[in-house]
């Protein structure tokens, strides 16, 4: 009979059905997705993946912190290698954010001249750069936690290899304004101070006025001290202790670590019989220098040394000109 409908077949029913469970899977799954905060590092050297150490500090805050990004990002004379950085500056905070879980506090602005926004940066201290035209222009951090202040003056180009140790280092003396103290023994001049005339005193050399860059990245962080040769006692408030290149060192200075680390302090030891900073000594004496300042020590604590043995990565190694 003419335009009578033809009933639902079984087909007919299932491919509706097969269609509203997509319908309905599609917006479970947009849902769940929308609601989830996923995140992957694609970039070939994972720059934007945080190291565990950064992760823990994040994940540790104990007070919240509020990052302020000063950048003249629409000066026209700002150079693409500054634009470029601060982006990367951005995003990589951006990932500080979402670990922080709630406890850290983004905020960006663009200081132009004569802005309230360029008066805050003064304020804050931050540097600038002069252009051609006689700008200047802004690329700084200001961490603020209650009453404490840092920052990073200015943001450089040549800094994006260390940008997360910087970023971290700052979050850390934040979160611990006392800072830690470190013992530092060594027989290497790595506090660079001359002593003028005479002979130089214990980790010194009259030849060389800075100290090595690892003391100066500790002293950063950390309250770092000298323990002189002659010390018959490590100051319990130290609270760790280095011993870089432990060559001739006096008993009684000897005697003073094992106490230290028998009350239970912290130590680490560093011992290099091929060390090519002790310049003018033949490895020989170095070993023998190092095995009478440390065989006691090692052998009372259980530790077992083989000098003629190498541990190193080849695939990490640098070549270096001797």
């Amino acid at each position: 009979m003419a335009g009578r409908k033809k009933p639902l077949t079984r087909k007919t029913v299932l491919s509706s059905t097969g269609v509203l469970l997509v319908v309905v899977l599609l917006i479970l799954l947009n849902s769940i997705f929308s609601n989830a905060n996923l995140r992957v590092d694609i970039t070939e050297d994972k720059i934007y993946s945080l190291s565990e150490g950064t992760k823990n500090i994040l994940a540790n805050l104990s007070h919240p912190v509020n990052i302020k990004f000063y950048f003249s990002r629409s000066n026209p004379e700002m150079p693409v290698e500054f634009k470029l950085f601060a982006k990367r500056v951005w995003e990589y905070l951006l990932e500080y954010e979402h670990a922080a879980a709630g406890n850290l506090v983004l905020q960006r602005y663009d200081p132009k001249p004569d802005s309230d926004e360029e008066e805050w940066a003064r304020k804050f201290g931050l540097s600038t750069m002069r252009t051609e035209s006689g700008e200047n222009v802004f690329c700084g951090l200001v961490f603020l936690q209650a009453d404490l202040e840092e920052r990073i003056e200015w943001m450089n180009p040549a800094q994006k290899e260390t940008l997360e140790y910087d970023l971290s280092q700052i979050l850390y003396q934040l979160q611990y304004p006392e800072k830690k103290v470190i013992g530092v023994i060594s027989y290497l001049p790595v506090f660079g101070q001359s002593t003028g005339a005479g002979m130089p005193e214990f980790g010194t050399n009259p030849t060389i006025g800075q100290p090595w860059s690892f003391i100066s990245e500790l002293n950063k962080i950390y309250e770092v001290r000298k323990v002189q040769a002659s010390t018959d006692k490590i100051d319990p408030e130290i609270d760790l202790l280095l011993v870089v290149h432990p060559k001739d060192l006096h008993p009684d200075l000897r005697f003073a670590i094992d106490q230290y680390v028998l009350a239970g302090g912290n130590i680490l030891f560093f011992v290099d019989p091929s060390c090519l900073s002790d310049t003018g000594t033949k490895r020989r004496e170095i070993i023998a220098g190092t095995n009478r300042s440390t065989r006691d020590l090692f052998t009372a604590w259980g530790i077992s040394v083989n000098f003629d043995k190498v541990l190193g990565d080849l695939d990490m190694a640098s070549r270096r000109s001797t």
